[in-house]
């Protein structure tokens, strides 16, 4: 096999630099394409089954799975435990890939969990009081009795203890919210 090609005609020559240069560009891909010709296997892949034959229909989309769609919503609603449960069931449903959501059952067993656990503690500490003691007004607690006392004689440290210390609501909350009937509540007595 010969080198690359180099000669070009005398009429190339004399049409200026241009002509030469479109000269040496043809005589190089002749010589190219029948020096190093390659020709490339054909490529086989695997049918994808989302896809028609060539000059067939479009291809169908894959449908989204209902239940997906629902444990996404029923956890952006705040319902934490059904979120969940939808959202395990629209995993198991998504995972042979013919339908779509898998995404939004993830996003669904995520929101219905973090609900679950939010709810649990928010019940948690909206059922649950400070140790309070019992009673609810003047005479029935002897430890209150005394911050009672103190904080009519003008302890407004007294006055917080007995509002922190008592049951919700008594007798002895309201005194001591007051600092003794001093303010009108809602604030620390003793800044």
């Amino acid at each position: 096999m010969g080198g690359a090609p180099v000669g070009i005609s005398l009429n190339a020559v004399r049409g200026g630099p241009v002509a030469v240069v479109d000269a040496f560009q043809a005589r190089w891909e002749r010589w190219r394409v029948t020096q190093h010709a390659v020709v490339a296997p054909a490529l086989q892949f695997p049918a994808d089954p989302w896809r028609s034959a060539p000059g067939g229909n479009p291809p169908a989309r894959r449908p989204t799975d209902g239940w997906s769609v629902a444990s996404l919503v029923t956890g952006l609603l705040g319902l934490g435990p059904v979120a969940a449960v939808l959202g395990f069931v629209g995993v198991r449903r998504t995972r042979d890939a013919l339908r779509r959501g898998r995404g939004m059952a993830v996003t669904g067993i995520v929101l219905g969990l973090v609900g679950t656990i939010v709810g649990i503690v928010f019940v948690a500490l909206a059922t649950t009081q400070p140790s309070a003691e019992p009673g609810y007004t003047y005479g029935d607690n002897p430890r209150l009795d005394t911050l009672w006392d103190q904080c009519q004689a003008g302890d407004m440290g007294a006055c917080d203890d007995l509002y922190f210390s008592s049951t919700w609501h008594s007798d002895y909350e309201r005194f001591g919210d007051t600092c003794g009937g001093r303010t009108n509540g809602y604030a620390r007595c003793d800044p």
